[in-house]
């Protein structure tokens, strides 16, 4: 206990003040109890108690009496040896040891100190096959034993002090710390605390003057290198120095610490790292010293702002594993998805690739048919067309033939009508009209021109009829300015007249298109000799065909109407029953209708309408059936070969369309531009329009209708019941066009001329009426 004392107090206080003075620390030495003296008495040779004991024991003679009489010799004088007259009598002495004095008593000191194990019973013991005896028992390295010199018995004392020699060079080999044990009390009972002996046992024991110099001095020691590594993640501001001087770094940092100058925690107060009274740091030459509050205030700063680094580490870390745990999920995501779409697109291309290969085999055997077929199919159709053609030249024979006949024949029928018309009575110059035919009520009243009896006749301006009865009448007919006339002229090889060979109302936009007839002559064209340039490349039976193209400008047209005509009547029409329409195919435009087989009839009929950029095409309907071709009937032709005739024949091409619109036993026409003319029969009373003449027009305008205080007036229309409006024009009186007629005389033929009377008027819109199927 003594030896553990002194090396506690060497460690403690001696060793610590030692290191103080190395490393040049300005320090005040501490004064502290020493036991070096009870050591002494224990271990001085060759006066000490355990070497006075020892050699006591190896006597033959030796006893404890003499043991005791020479310590009481030896130790009389010595600080912490005695002994009273009465101990001195029973063999006993005292020691005063660092915790107390203690009283030993001297009997049997002799005999316990020597060793009476024998040798061959410890060698027996060592030579044991059990493992635990022979660790125990075994001798490690006993010297030889000299021939000159009987081997000396081993003591107590002699292995105690080996054994202790041996505990404290391993100890000062260490570090160590010591644990201090303290008795509450002598007595061993519980809940018991004797203050006095608390008090004796701790000054006894140093920890006072441990706890005194702690206070004082500084615990905490660092290496300068330790330090700075330790710390100077606190002070941004210092940085490490290219060479090993880390002393100055470490100043720097004490100095930062110091002054506050360092990472403070995020909540206040800012901490400094000083304590009053003293410095809180000391810097030696190769260690830094530190006091224990401010060592737990930098620790704390530091676990704080390392926390938070860790854990912004930590995310970090973990966010970076996430994106590549992220990034592998979806690598294997994507390599799924196109592992899939592949075996998809694969299977798709293999099925496309099969379909491919059937469609190929389909059109490879398609298109072998086709040409195995293919001389077939030339070899029938040069056969029908060559029907056609045969057909066609026997037909142009046969009515090469009979025009003879029919000029005859027209020449006694226009003879028979002179005489029938030289011969009937006079009428009294007073026209006759059948109300039955031309009109019906209606419910219109006006009060505009009022008209009274009279036995004033009409005669328009438009015939000059010649005396003679064979001589021919000569008539005009004017056309605005980018309108139409719709003829075609045959122009004749021999004396080069141009003759009308067809009238085409359906392409016109001349309201005097009813008073030209085929077989007309051309006499002039705005008073100067006519030259018809062609749009219609067409060849006729006695020259070549002249379909006249719109007007530049307003073109007055000069025609002879003969009496005898010299290339026969008439030809009959292609449709006696129903309207027809034509539509004149241009070159340069696509049909813009589409053509299917009529269930009954089996000729082409119009399906559907695209537009209506060809003439004639306003008054197409949806339905009409085509019959003729130029003129040539095609309604016992095939379908097919109708179709093909169409697709051949050269452009431009006059298509002849049976109307699907149902019509009337009275005049009726639809002009090219959408407008149609329409009668109203005037009986009598007040007509209930008001007619204003235009400073540019042809014919007057109506600009009233349908006044209060009108009498009834009853009229025919082409198309079904329309009413006469405001805008429309009034083009012919009787079937006479009044476009040469002054306004005055006009209106003066109406109000005293007789009645009823026929009024045809132009109106510009077209009605919408509802298909009612195929005459």
């Amino acid at each position: 206990n003594e030896k553990l004392q002194q090396l506690f107090a060497s460690f403690v206080f001696d060793m610590e003040q030692r290191e103080y003075v190395q490393e040049a620390i300005e320090w005040t030495f501490v004064s502290y109890p020493n036991n070096d003296l009870c050591v002494t008495l224990f271990e001085s040779r060759p006066w000490g108690l355990l070497p006075l004991l020892d050699e006591e024991s190896r006597l033959p003679t030796g006893n404890d009496a003499h043991l005791i009489q020479s310590f009481y010799t030896a130790f009389s004088e010595h600080a912490h040896f005695t002994v009273s007259q009465l101990q001195k009598k029973i063999l006993q002495f005292q020691i005063v040891h660092y915790a107390g004095a203690v009283t030993y008593v001297g009997d049997g000191f002799c005999d316990k100190n020597k060793d009476h194990a024998q040798a061959h019973a410890l060698g027996f013991l060592a030579s044991s096959c059990i493992d635990l005896y022979r660790s125990v028992f075994g001798v490690t390295s006993r010297p030889a034993p000299s021939s000159s010199k009987p081997p000396q018995a081993t003591t107590v004392v002699h292995k105690f002090k080996s054994q202790l020699a041996n505990l404290l060079a391993l100890l000062h080999t260490t570090k160590p710390h010591f644990i201090r044990c303290v008795k509450p009390n002598d007595t061993m009972s519980p809940d018991v605390f004797d203050e006095p002996r608390v008090a004796e046992q701790l000054r006894c024991s140093g920890v006072l003057e441990a706890a005194k110099i702690s206070r004082t001095g500084y615990p905490l020691r660092f290496s300068h290198a330790a330090f700075v590594h330790s710390y100077i993640c606190l002070c941004p501001g210092v940085r490490l120095p290219p060479t090993d001087n880390l002393r100055a770094t470490a100043h720097e940092i004490i100095q930062a610490l110091e002054t506050g100058a360092f990472m403070q925690p995020a909540q206040p107060p800012v901490v400094l790292a000083t304590e009053p009274g003293r410095p809180s740091f000391q810097l030696g030459l190769t260690k830094v010293f530190m006091v224990l509050s401010v060592y737990e205030q930098l620790n704390s700063i530091r676990e704080s702002l390392f926390g938070d680094r860790v854990l912004d580490m930590q995310r970090m870390i973990r966010g970076w594993l996430a994106r590549v745990q992220y990034r592998r999920c979806r690598a294997a995501i994507l390599t799924i998805q196109s592992t899939f779409r592949m075996v998809r697109i694969r299977r798709a291309f293999v099925q496309l690739r099969h379909a491919m290969v059937l469609v190929q085999k389909v059109v490879r055997g398609y298109l072998v048919r086709i040409r195995i077929w293919h001389v077939a199919a030339v070899r029938i159709q040069t056969v029908l067309r060559m029907h056609i053609a045969r057909r066609v030249v026997n037909h142009r024979r046969v009515h090469r033939a009979m025009r003879p006949v029919v000029s005859e024949l027209t020449s006694v029928l226009e003879y028979s009508k002179q005489f029938e018309m030289q011969n009937s009575p006079d009428t009294g110059g007073r026209r006759t009209v059948h109300m039955d035919e031309f009109s019906d009520e209606d419910e219109s009243e006006d009060d505009g021109i009022v008209v009274g009896d009279s036995d004033y006749g009409w005669m328009g301006r438009n015939g000059r009829q010649s005396s003679s009865a064979n001589a021919a009448v000569a008539y005009e007919v004017a056309v605005e300015r980018s309108h139409q006339l719709g003829v075609c002229f045959e122009r004749r090889d021999d004396d080069g007249l141009f003759v009308v060979h067809s009238v085409h109302p359906t392409l016109s936009q001349c309201v005097d298109i009813q008073s030209i007839e085929r077989g007309d002559i051309l006499v002039a064209i705005n008073n100067q000799p006519p030259l018809v340039q062609s749009t219609l490349d067409l060849q006729g039976p006695h020259g070549t065909l002249h379909f006249l193209p719109p007007v530049p400008l307003l073109t007055t047209f000069r025609f002879d109407k003969p009496r005898a005509r010299s290339s026969g009547a008439t030809p009959p029409s292609v449709s006696s029953n129903a309207k027809a329409v034509e539509v004149l195919w241009l070159a340069s435009m696509t049909l813009g209708v589409t053509l299917r087989m009529h269930p009954t009839l089996k000729v082409p009929q119009v399906g559907q309408i695209s537009h209506y950029d060809n003439p004639g095409m306003i008054n197409l309907h949806e339905g009409d059936v085509l019959i003729a071709l130029n003129g040539l009937d095609i309604r016992r032709v095939e379908f097919s070969i109708a179709l093909g005739l169409l697709k051949d024949a050269a452009r431009p091409l006059v298509l002849t369309f049976e109307s699907v619109v149902d019509t009337y036993e009275t005049s009726k026409l639809t002009l090219l531009d959408g407008s149609f003319l329409y009668h109203v029969v005037w009986d009598a009373g007040k007509l209930g329009l008001a007619l204003s003449q235009t400073p540019t027009g042809l014919y007057p305008k109506v600009v009233r209708v349908n006044q209060p205080g009108t009498n009834v007036m009853t009229k025919r229309q082409v198309l079904g019941d329309i009413r006469v409006s405001r805008g429309d024009k009034l083009v012919k009186v009787n079937h006479q066009s009044v476009r040469e007629l002054p306004y005055s005389e006009l209106l003066h033929q109406l109000r005293h001329g007789p009645k009823p009377v026929i009024l045809t008027f132009q109106k510009r819109k077209r009605p919408k009426l509802p298909m009612t199927g195929i005459r």
